[in-house]
């Protein structure tokens, strides 16, 4: 299952990058859109992995336009407030459509301090049309390690809020002879308190094949741009 996975995501993700270049010439020109975020949660878990507990995040995100392509960007971090490992994320790709469907390819650079650094390609498809489904492939060049997610979730506007369910299961290659199979249930509570500016609250229940299950509660603040 996890190779006709791979296939179809690498197919999209070749298909979006001849999409985006294809459209270029007639793509209008847009100004660039973004956010910047501030966070707090009580665990931090990445791919099913326990990293820590208390933590920061701070996060910005960009999506423009360049030479007419669809591009964004993000840069993240994870700050250990018990003393545990920091986290960095550095994520730049392009983004098209591919028949109905949302279709975007990248790079993301990965650091856990203390601890080495990684890079990874990636290939995402989004089917927004009724429930929010995706699928991820995540491709790690040194140590030639896959990590595959299949993800839900679906919006709710609330007088008070917009309410968002979601869930996700993935199995993620430690080693050429190891691997992790995880999943998790989560809801999360966004409220507008300026035209710019956001308030999240949620929780999300995580589980791993090995490691014990924990719950997260977490809370932050995005001011959009």
């Amino acid at each position: 299952m996890k190779t006709n996975i791979v296939k179809i995501l690498a197919f999209a993700a070749a298909a979006a990058t001849a999409l985006s270049v294809n459209a270029a010439n007639n793509a209008p020109v847009a100004d660039p859109v973004g956010s910047v975020s501030v966070g707090y949660a009580n665990e931090n878990f990445y791919r099913g992995a326990d990293i820590g507990d208390e933590t920061l995040k701070v996060g910005a995100e960009l999506h423009g336009t360049v030479a007419g392509v669809s591009t964004f960007g993000s840069v993240v971090t994870n700050q250990s407030i018990d003393g545990g490992a920091d986290q960095y994320f550095i994520t730049a790709g392009i983004a098209s459509k591919l028949f109905d469907l949302d279709a975007t390819t990248g790079y993301l650079h990965y650091e856990n301090v203390p601890g080495e650094a990684t890079g990874e390609l990636f290939a995402r498809l989004t089917a927004s049309k009724f429930l929010n489904l995706s699928g991820i492939v995540y491709y790690e060049l040194d140590n030639e390690l896959w990590t595959t997610e299949l993800g839900v979730s679906h919006s709710i506007d609330l007088d008070f809020a917009t309410v968002t369910g979601s869930a996700s299961i993935g199995n993620t290659e430690v080693s050429s002879s190891n691997d992790r199979t995880y999943h998790s249930v989560g809801v999360d509570a966004r409220r507008e308190l300026t035209a710019d500016v956001d308030l999240v609250i949620g929780v999300e229940y995580v589980d791993a094949d090995d490691s014990e299950d924990d719950t997260v509660f977490f809370t932050g603040v995005q001011v959009n741009f």
